[in-house]
């Protein structure tokens, strides 16, 4: 190693100075014949080989290298962890492009064309929460339905073509202590064809003296039922 060094007079001196390391020990720095005769000093007393030195630079190249492919591998690693998450907000981001294309309430939302021949048409998604909803609320409401037919046939009056009668003013005193639902209830019975009445609406003290018609018996209704899965029908087959 050559140390320069500029005096005032601009003349330049050079100056020759060794540095030698043995492992284990302080690295020695000095002149070049200071340094030769301090080294010559370690190998007699330590038995120093070049051999056995050279060797040793070898095994810490290759401890280096692999050192070096150890950090290649960790920063591909980290590339590829970094990819991985990248790929994974793209998918988040499509999928909600995607539910923003479908939110009636989002800009990039378009009115579909719907066919209304199509097996699909007026039901929720396949597998939405909102098809396990409807499921749940249509075997609810046809429990409803069958209470409200076996209250018309305990408490009504059985005619000869095998209809029950009862007024509306007795069903409401009676189903009142069951729930508080009985006019709709009877409006989806009626859709169904379970009953019959008159008018479009019930309507309490007004309409008491008004006849309900169950028109088939009880074990039809209960056969009628069954748990179909179907959110359209509520039960219905």
């Amino acid at each position: 190693m050559l140390v320069k060094r500029c005096k005032a007079d601009f003349r330049t001196i050079i100056l020759s100075v060794s540095v030698a390391t043995v492992d284990g020990y302080r690295p020695l720095v000095g002149f070049s014949k200071e340094v030769e005769e301090a080294w010559a000093q370690l190998k007699k007393k330590f038995g120093i080989k070049e051999k056995s030195r050279l060797l040793r630079r070898k095994v810490n190249m290759s401890a280096s290298v692999s050192e070096l492919d150890k950090l290649d591998r960790l920063r591909m690693r980290r590339g590829s962890d970094t990819g991985e998450m990248l790929n994974k907000f793209r998918q988040m981001d499509a999928m909600q492009q995607a539910s923003s294309n479908e939110d009636v309430y989002s800009a990039n939302w378009r009115p579909p064309k719907f066919d209304k021949n199509a097996p699909d048409y007026g039901r929720p998604k396949a597998g939405s929460l909102t098809e396990r909803r409807g499921i749940k609320a249509g075997h609810h409401i046809g429990k409803q339905i069958i209470r409200v037919c076996e209250v018309i046939t305990e408490c009504g009056t059985e005619q000869p073509d095998g209809t029950v009668l009862i007024t509306f003013g007795k069903l409401f005193s009676v189903y009142q202590y069951i729930s508080d639902k009985i006019v709709g209830l009877l409006l989806r019975a009626r859709k169904h064809k379970l009953v019959s009445f008159e008018g479009e609406m019930l309507f309490q003290r007004r309409d008491e003296d008004k006849l309900i018609v169950l028109l088939k018996p009880l074990e039809e209704v209960r056969a009628l039922y069954e748990e179909s899965d179907d959110p359209a029908y509520c039960l219905l087959r």
